[in-house]
């Protein structure tokens, strides 16, 4: 009776041994499964962002171009418009043009250098790029706003609006 007992709990014992190693495998695998997940799925998150972000991109530079090549057209209208007026009236006119137009200019520039950055493949894409995309986009946004009122708000002599 003894020896059965005995022979009952060694049995036991090496049946919970066995188990429990193989739960440790499972556990093992079922991790290193998880991790391998993780990683696809992490691969096609930051695809997925470049792919959106790259989309976005040209889509706000193509619009972008366009307000900065009419703003050039309309800032050469109102220089010829001010070729009327008389010199000391020219003189401020054209200066606040010229102010216009390097601030203009720098929007060019900073456009060119994130297109460069696009190109040349500058940027990291992970999950704050598309933050970071929208903060710039908004800063340009709000600079060619801050252009357009001002070109709206040039004031001729005879004190009408000369962009109107």
């Amino acid at each position: 009776m003894k020896k059965t007992i005995l022979f009952t709990m060694i049995t036991g014992c090496m049946v919970l041994a066995l188990f429990s190693s193989c739960r440790e495998k499972l556990e093992k695998k079922h991790i290193e499964d998880s991790k391998e997940n993780l990683e696809v799925v992490a691969k096609e998150t930051k695809d997925d962002i470049k792919t959106t972000v790259k989309k976005d991109w040209e889509k706000f530079k193509n619009e972008s171009e366009l307000v900065i090549k009419n703003t050039e057209n309309r800032v050469t209208e109102l220089r010829d418009k001010i070729s009327k007026f008389d010199k000391k009236e020219q003189e401020k006119l054209h200066k606040t043009l010229d102010s216009l137009e390097q601030k203009n200019t720098r929007l060019k520039e900073k456009l060119a250098q994130r297109a460069h950055e696009f190109k040349e493949d500058l940027i990291v894409f992970n999950t704050s790029t598309k933050e970071k995309e929208q903060k710039f986009e908004q800063e340009v946004k709000h600079d060619i706003d801050e252009i357009k009122k001002a070109l709206k708000k040039i004031i001729t002599p005879d004190d009408s609006i000369l962009d109107e």
